[in-house]
């Protein structure tokens, strides 16, 4: 991720929404950018969709017990979706393929600490912010995370 050093320790708050993170395959290179686009003590907010959701993503169900449609939580190979997805109507559309990555929890904590950020807080929910409910499973994983941290 290439941004220009002239926005170094530039900017007090950084937040980073739902689904961003699983298109960089590497979070110790994008966290680094936003350490070092953060003043000292710049807070950052991070409102993500959890590594646990990704599991059904290929269309896994505990009823049909179909267990070779679980997405590996320790794939590190790219994932690829043939077409888009809007998040918010939940309806595919003709695009070109792209590719996303799964990142377990630790990855995520440790490429946050690794660059001079600090956790204040962490907290996981059962809330599907993409639009997308799975009834079978629905309020019983989490299926997003609240970070809040800021840089030392």
């Amino acid at each position: 991720m290439e941004i220009d050093e002239t926005y170094n320790d530039c900017f007090d708050f950084i937040y980073i929404s739902q689904g961003s993170l699983q298109w960089f395959p590497d979070l110790n290179d994008y966290f680094s950018v936003i350490s070092r686009l953060l003043k000292k003590d710049g807070k950052i907010i991070i409102f993500e969709i959890h590594p646990f959701k990704y599991f059904f993503e290929n269309g896994f169900s505990f009823q049909e017990q179909n267990f070779d449609k679980l997405t590996s939580y320790f794939k590190t190979s790219p994932n690829n979706y043939p077409k888009g997805l809007d998040y918010f109507g939940n309806v595919e559309y003709e695009s070109n393929e792209c590719f996303w990555f799964m990142h377990k929890m630790s990855e995520i904590i440790a490429a946050i600490l690794h660059n001079g950020i600090e956790i204040e807080d962490f907290e996981e929910y059962p809330f599907d912010l993409d639009g997308d409910p799975n009834k079978e499973v629905e309020g019983k994983f989490p299926f997003s995370y609240l970070i809040t941290a800021k840089k030392k």
